[in-house]
């Protein structure tokens, strides 16, 4: 720029507003005097004269009112422009395609200003490279994205001649949907935000009636970006460019611009869910939005290459059929079944996902329509109830068979196509195209290869599917379903889920069995109870598929067993030849889901039980409501069935293991036990009966209190739910839940269940003798059980530790004291034979725990001969803590000994000296370094205890094999 006159190009264009409202003001006041002045002052002549050398009336030249138009050309064309500005302004353009974005950026305000002092043809051949050399290769995204900048700059600047515009603004709009496939992921989000600042950066140059020719594209094209744009940032700028438009160039020009404002605003777009199937709709109401929305989501974004906006795509159209159902039924679905079958996994995928979603809502307008008007006429052909001619219904009808005979489920992409024609035959049913006996059979076999398929999410679309496909169609006799049809679904079904070794079919085949109408799943009660047995064995805790426990098929069962009871129901239905639950059919089902509620089976994944138990929860809550809801009508019809499916035993049942799930560790069963137990406490209609102490517990939930409780907060829920364990029926449910919180490993957890276990501790309503009684319990529930044991080991040392248990563990009474005794053998039940170090470090600080200071308790003999033990473990790491634990204890003076104090300081000696991670016998002889504090200290040690077991003493007469081991291998090799 050095290089050029230090002056703006005469020629550029301005809009004939000021940018400075100052200068506005200034401007109109300087008008006002001259128009009294009369028509031949100097400010008018200048006007008239500006207004007619412009290259349109809205516009004015940047030149000074002494010169004339003339002049200012013949001046620009004697213009030179040195060597080193060209030479400048090549590298600047070619620093357009950098792969840096701020190279990009500096380049196009580089070109920018080097243009502005250039003469209008030297501009012209700028603007000519520009759109020649960087918009010419579309797998260029940084030339493209350096291009629309750069045009963007040019135009900001008023060095965009309104007649290039026509050239320009086609440019720009193709950037807006610019989007290049690059392996598994596009590129060209960075080009459309430019293309946004671009169309913004027009609304600011240009007057009305510049624009005007190419608002209905702009508006088009910025519409359909901020609603459909992958990226949210995308979506954003064109709402930002489209809000400019509007308020520069006027609401009159932009169709209902401010309208769309307030649909599409920046809030509103950030959610791409909401954009697609909310806003986007909003918008389609208006008549000059409708049809390029339509076309843009049929043509562009029903083959994109993600799928979720795919998906999103599809059910757009679904919202958007009912604004124009002739247009989707006469053009759209036919377009969309020819690219059904199409090679590109893309397009037939979008494909069919469209086809499904315009069949279903299609379907839904007819049944919304009344009978006489539920007739769509359809130009050149037939009509049908769906409004769809009679050829596309047809070739509706074949195309499942017409992908599977092309095999478009082998290969890549053939999950995707599995699920989006599972979700096709499932809105096919829905609508109920007319199919004959053979078509219903062949989707009924499609349906059932995707329900053994490995993925959930595709068993999940082909369940629903078959629940519509057998509801639908498959009409049964008045002696229920023929016997083909029992033995094509039901028996097949059943027998699968009990015999088959796939894990994946068993998952598949249960959650189907919850998706079947009521026709075939209560013909009568034979079968009802076949298959409500078949699910709850399947949902055992302990069942296996093959070899191995498999999770999801538990908690599909237990799923499809809910749906089951709701399907079938307590009382009559209006479905004939069918019978209701019967009351043995609900206690299974609530033994069942409850049984599930202790699932705690565990695999390389984690905790996998507690799928199980969300899905028990969540189905303990319809299951009641169902049985409370059924008692109701049974008894309104004179059937009196109150307290045979729900009474007060069980409701105690089902709102402990609520209660006990809301106090364990994890924070998404929490949260779906809270949210399920407050369901329950707040229902009216019906409200459930026989609810314990049902204001205690109301009032210990702050349910009255609060609208909205964050139920996985840890310092939120413990308290409450410690509150609650004052309800004499709740109290063990909700010990059993804490001990595992305050034994466990997350630290946010463990903090919160302790402090609120020790508050409660604290309080008036505790008793330490019940809440020992209760641990005590646990022993013999869980026996072996680490995955409670040691929660629990943990939550008796912390107790201890604060001196909960002094009562207990203080007292002479032998009635009192007999709690410290059951305790210590149940801790040296549980350390027999145990190979959980974990495990046994808490059960020697739990004994620690029981050493009183002030007196000799009845059972200190037993806790220190257990700690003797402990000493001479075979595992070095619980060797090593007993002895630093027991050391600290000596040292701290909180044995309650009756031994001289050389014994102690001696057996401190001893234990601080000895390294307790050698060898039990020789060369470290950790045995005989026991044997001596055990001998100082006064405790008796059996025979055994004291030398331990030979275990060597019966190989040492067996013949040694050379081969018996491949250390022997490994040994004779290095001779």
């Amino acid at each position: 720029a050095s290089y050029l006159p230090p002056r703006l190009a005469s020629w550029r264009y301005e809009r004939g507003g000021r940018r400075s409202l100052l200068a506005n003001l200034a401007s109109s006041a300087t008008a006002s005097a001259a128009s009294s002045l009369g028509s031949g002052s100097d400010f008018t002549n200048t006007a008239k004269h500006e207004a007619s050398d412009g290259d349109d009336n809205s516009g004015v030249l940047l030149s000074s009112p002494s010169k004339t138009n003339q002049n200012i050309s013949t001046e620009d064309e004697l213009f030179y422009v040195p060597d080193e500005v060209e030479d400048a302004m090549a590298q600047l353009l070619l620093s357009l395609t950098d792969p840096s974005t701020v190279v990009r950026w500096s380049a196009a305000k580089g070109v920018g200003r080097i243009t502005e002092r250039l003469p209008a043809i030297c501009a012209d051949d700028v603007l000519d490279a520009i759109l020649s050399n960087l918009f010419a290769d579309l797998e260029r995204d940084g030339a493209w994205h350096g291009g629309c900048l750069c045009l963007a700059e040019l135009a900001r600047r008023g060095l965009l001649l309104p007649k290039r515009l026509g050239e320009v603004v086609p440019v720009v709009l193709k950037a807006t949907q610019y989007d290049v496939r690059r392996g598994q992921h596009s590129v060209g989000a960075h080009v459309r935000d430019a293309a946004s600042y671009a169309c913004w950066a027009f609304a600011r140059a240009y007057s009305a009636e510049v624009l005007r020719p190419y608002i209905p594209s702009l508006a088009e094209a910025i519409v359909l970006a901020s609603l459909f744009d992958r990226e949210v940032n995308c979506r954003r700028a064109a709402s930002a460019a489209f809000q400019e438009c509007v308020g520069r160039q006027g609401a009159d020009n932009f169709k209902h611009g401010i309208d769309v404002l307030q649909a599409a605003d920046y809030f509103s777009l950030g959610n791409r869910t909401d954009a697609y199937t909310s806003v986007a709709i909003d918008i389609a109401t208006f008549d000059e939005y409708r049809r390029p929305i339509i076309r843009h989501l049929h043509h562009a974004k029903l083959n994109h290459w993600d799928s979720d906006i795919r998906i999103l795509a599809s059910k757009a159209l679904y919202n958007l059929t009912a604004l124009d159902a002739s247009y989707f039924a006469i053009d759209v679905l036919p377009q969309l079944i020819e690219k059904c079958t199409d090679t590109n996994l893309t397009l037939r995928h979008g494909a069919i996902l469209g086809c499904a979603e315009i069949l279903l809502a299609l379907g839904n307008i007819r049944d919304a329509q009344q009978q006489d008007a539920s007739v769509i006429t359809v130009k050149g052909g037939s009509s049908i109830d769906l409004g769809v001619s009679d050829s596309t219904a047809e070739s509706l009808a074949e195309l499942v068979s017409e992908i599977e005979k092309a095999r478009l489920y082998r290969g890549r992409g053939g999950e995707m196509m599995r699920s989006a024609v599972a979700r096709f035959i499932e809105c096919l049913s829905l609508c109920r195209l007319p199919l004959t006996v053979k078509q219903q059979v062949k989707l009924l076999d499609s349906v059932d290869a995707c329900l053994k398929h490995p993925k959930e999410d595709i068993q999940e679309v082909a369940s629903a599917a078959l629940g519509a496909l057998t509801r639908s169609y498959f009409p049964v006799g008045p002696s229920g379903p023929s016997d083909r049809l029992q033995k094509r679904v039901i028996d097949k079904y059943v027998n699968i889920l009990r015999t088959e070794d796939n894990p994946a079919a068993s998952r598949g085949y249960a959650l189907g069995l919850g998706r079947l109408p009521k026709k075939l799943l209560a013909p009568n009660h034979e079968v009802l109870d076949k298959i409500l047995n078949t699910l709850a064995d399947a949902a055992r805790i302990k069942s296996k598929v093959g070899d191995e426990g498999d999770a999801e098929t538990r908690r599909n069962s237990i799923t499809s067993i809910v749906r089951v009871c709701n399907e079938v129901g307590l009382s009559p239905s209006l479905v004939p030849n069918t019978v209701p639950l019967r009351k043995e059919n609900v206690g299974v089902s609530f033994e069942s889901l409850l049984a599930s509620m202790e699932d705690y089976n565990t695999d390389r994944r984690g905790d996998v039980g507690s799928w199980c138990r969300i899905a028990a929860i969540n189905g303990l809550v319809d299951l009641t409501f169902l049985a409370v809801s059924g008692e109701d009508t049974s008894c309104k019809v004179g059937v009196s069935t109150k307290k045979l499916c729900f009474d007060e035993q069980r409701c105690i049942r089902v709102i402990g293991a609520l209660l006990k799930q809301l106090s364990e560790k994890l924070d998404n069963v929490r949260m779906c036990a809270g949210t399920c137990l407050e369901k329950l406490l707040r229902s009216t209609d019906p409200i459930i009966p026989y609810i314990p102490s049902r204001s205690a517990l109301e009032d210990a939930l702050d349910l009255e209190q609060r609208d909205h409780i964050n139920w996985a907060n840890p310092t939120v829920t413990f308290p409450m739910v410690m509150r609650s364990a004052c309800i004499d029926d709740m109290f063990e449910y909700v010990i059993a839940g804490m001990v595992i919180s305050v034994g466990g490993l997350t630290e946010s957890v463990t903090k919160g269940s302790t402090s609120a276990l020790l508050e409660w501790t604290r309080g008036s309503h505790s008793d330490s003798k019940r809440l020992g009684e209760a641990l005590l319990k646990l022993f013999d529930l869980h026996r072996k059980d680490g995955r409670v044991i040691l929660p629990l080991l943990k939550t008796l040392d912390v107790l201890l530790s604060h001196g909960v248990f002094d009562s207990l563990i203080k007292g002479t009474d032998f009635a009192i004291c007999n709690f410290s005794s059951l305790l210590m053998a149940q801790v040296r039940l549980e350390c027999k034979g145990c190979r959980d170090v974990q495990r046994l470090i808490a059960a020697v600080s739990v004994a620690l725990g029981l050493i009183v200071s002030d007196q000799v308790n009845f059972v200190q003999q037993d806790v220190l001969s257990f700690l003797m033990i402990m000493l001479a473990h075979r595992y070095p790491r619980v060797r090593r803590w007993t002895a630093e634990q027991l050391y600290v204890h000596l040292l701290e003076g909180t044995s309650a000994t009756n031994m001289e104090d050389g014994s102690i300081d001696q057996a401190m000696q001893l234990l601080m000296e000895v390294s307790w991670d050698d060898d039990l016998d020789s060369p470290g002889n950790v045995r005989d370094s026991r044997n001596c504090v055990a001998g100082v200290l006064g405790i008796p040690l059996t025979e055994k205890e004291r030398n331990g077991i030979q275990k060597q003493a019966v190989k040492k007469n067996a013949a040694i094999d050379e081969f018996e081991s491949y250390a022997s291998l490994v040994e004779a090799a290095g001779r």
